[in-house]
């Protein structure tokens, strides 16, 4: 086989043969990488979860691409996120944003834009960066239909 464009055979000993196998490698892992995303997606909206990281230095959230499909609000959006938790429940939410807060949240109302009552509960970690930052990262469940059950019963 030859190069077209140089003229010079693609087995030639003067061309690094690990030079050739990088594109190749780097594929294999853009394709593993891409193929964990879509199992962490589908798994995210099969458990109905979203996944999140906040700032306290500078107030802002972002959350997993599926976060406007469960919440209804963009997924950097946190004071329309904040103003949709009932009221009664935002001492709650805003402890766990606290250094040192609750770290678990157990249920809170939510008022979906839709106009559905939702009950989420939230786990988190408070994290520091190698910079001191600190973030907090969490995930957020859809208990609706457990507290649904538990009413009902």
């Amino acid at each position: 086989m030859t190069d077209t464009t140089h003229d010079t055979p693609i087995d030639d000993p003067a061309i690094p043969q690990a030079d050739l196998a990088v594109p190749v490698a780097c594929n294999r892992t853009d394709d593993a990488r891409r193929r964990e995303e879509e199992r962490l997606r589908l798994a995210l909206q099969a458990g109905r979860l979203v996944t999140w990281e906040y700032d306290p230095q500078t107030n802002t959230i972002l959350r997993s691409e599926n976060s406007q499909d469960m919440l209804g609000v963009p997924r950097d959006d946190l004071v329309s996120a904040m103003a949709r938790v009932h009221p009664d429940d935002r001492r709650l939410v805003d402890a766990a944003y606290r250094p040192g807060g609750a770290l678990s949240v157990e249920a809170v109302r939510y008022d979906h834009p839709d106009g559905r009552r939702l009950w989420l509960s939230t786990r988190s970690v408070e994290m520091r960066g190698s910079d001191g930052r600190r973030s907090i990262v969490g995930v957020t469940f859809d208990i609706t239909e457990r507290k649904e059950a538990e009413e009902r019963a």
